[in-house]
């Protein structure tokens, strides 16, 4: 009987100790995005380093790239009522990263925003 409930307790711990883990989109290297130029970067030259963007906007005659990801990893204490008061643990890392370019396909405007928590 004891050995029942110690693997019970075993079991209920290790779950309760588990991490789920939600990402979407795709990580990129902050380095990568320094090395683009307004004036100078092509779409050619962003796409060859990032890949296909997320979203594609025109207004205007320009156009906007947006690539963006999204990390969430939450302890199992945190779906638990009251435990997740003492245990529970999140964090959420995101990137968003928006690129216009003018009617030539050159870089006319970046925005680059990190956020972790």
């Amino acid at each position: 009987m004891k050995i029942s409930f110690r693997l019970a307790a075993s079991a209920l711990a290790a779950l309760l100790l588990a991490a789920c883990a939600t990402t979407t989109g795709r990580p990129f290297d902050p380095n990568v995005v320094n090395g683009f130029h307004v004036g100078t970067t092509t779409e050619a030259e962003v796409q060859a380093k990032l890949g296909s963007p997320d979203t594609v906007s025109n207004q205007d005659g320009a156009t906007t790239w947006v690539y963006s990801f999204t990390s969430t990893q939450s302890n199992a204490m945190s779906y638990v009522p009251l435990a997740s008061m003492i245990g529970g643990k999140s964090t959420m890392a995101s990137q968003i990263l928006e690129l216009t370019f003018d009617a030539s396909g050159r870089l006319s405007h970046v925005h680059n925003q990190a956020t972790k928590q």
